[in-house]
């Protein structure tokens, strides 16, 4: 497994299929608190290997980023992802994160992006970067304004109204 970023409490690495066949994706997708507003649901673990295989590994050789599992240091627990996903028609960088939500509230999102931010200083430089979240989500959005994010306009999404900020 490929270590993509380091934080004092995280490790953020490439995803790989034995995360599927521990179930990371599906266990993650399973609670509706935590996709409540990505218009997403639970998914089977064959969906997930499609996701790792297809979007993600895709993601990292064609454009060198990804969104990356996130682990706690301490103890090596799988307790999300956080990274980017390039948007080709858009011409931009989206910044997204997900995690379990029992480590909801313990600053882990709000380290994972700001990680991902300063590796985009070097990575991305002279990119656009967005991040996106529905406006009920004001958890997500507050990790998005803390990154310096400044709002751009509200869009129109499958599941609802979603902010754009440019970070």
């Amino acid at each position: 497994m490929t270590t993509i970023l380091t934080t004092p409490r995280l490790r953020l690495r490439e995803f790989v299929v034995g995360d599927v066949d521990a179930d990371h994706l599906v266990a993650l997708n399973d609670n509706p608190n935590v996709t409540k507003y990505v218009g997403e649901g639970p998914i089977t673990r064959a969906a997930a290997l499609d996701v790792v295989r297809d979007r993600l590994v895709h993601q990292h050789r064609a454009y060198g980023v990804g969104r990356w599992a996130v682990e706690r240091r301490d103890d090596g627990a799988f307790i999300g992802w956080c990274g980017f996903k390039r948007e080709v028609d858009e011409d931009r960088y989206d910044l997204g994160y997900r995690f379990f939500e029992h480590v909801w509230g313990q600053g882990y999102g709000r380290e994972a992006a700001a990680a991902c931010m300063a590796w985009a200083k070097t990575n991305l430089a002279g990119k656009t970067i967005v991040g996106r979240a529905r406006v009920e989500n004001v958890a997500s959005l507050q990790i998005l304004t803390g990154l310096g994010g400044t709002f751009v306009r509200h869009e129109d999404d499958l599941d609802g109204v979603v902010s754009l900020l440019r970070l």
